[in-house]
């Protein structure tokens, strides 16, 4: 199977449109060609006649040939714009859930931890960053809370 890529629906859209242009100009002599025919075009000879009739019908089966080709390469170029289309639709629906990733990384991401050092502390505002000395007890007072005795 083949990526579908932007480089390669350029290159399948200048073929479309060189085909396109290739039929249009077989059209307008095959019109020439077509009108130039019918009833006394051609000697009464049988042999002449005869020629005449399968020119004519294979005129017209060019033609219709012709038709049928054009009808094929604007199927094609739906067929390529369908899936052009779909692979926006693709990137587009990539793109968005790339883009909801992002936001869900940015709502959930860590705040940055600041660390501060006294050397970050202007000078006089010491005791703004300081916490309280926590409170020591002395041993007596321990046994004395661990035995359940208050006194």
């Amino acid at each position: 199977m083949m990526a579908l890529t932007p480089q390669l629906v350029m290159a399948n859209v200048r073929r479309l449109e060189a085909l396109f242009r290739e039929l249009g100009t077989l059209s307008a002599p095959l019109a020439e060609a077509r009108a130039q025919q019918g009833p006394g075009k051609w000697s009464a000879i049988p042999e002449c006649t005869q020629f005449g009739q399968y020119y004519a019908q294979n005129l017209d089966a060019l033609a219709h040939n012709l038709d049928l080709l054009s009808a094929d390469i604007g199927v094609a170029a739906q067929n390529l714009l369908d899936n052009a289309q779909a692979m926006e639709q693709i990137d587009g629906a990539a793109r968005e859930r790339l883009m909801t990733i992002v936001r869900s990384a940015e709502a959930s991401a860590p705040v940055p931890t600041t660390v501060s050092t006294p050397y970050d502390i202007p000078a006089g505002q010491d005791d703004l960053y300081s916490a309280p000395e926590p409170e020591v007890a002395t041993a007596a007072e321990d046994v004395r809370v661990s035995f359940g005795r208050t006194s």
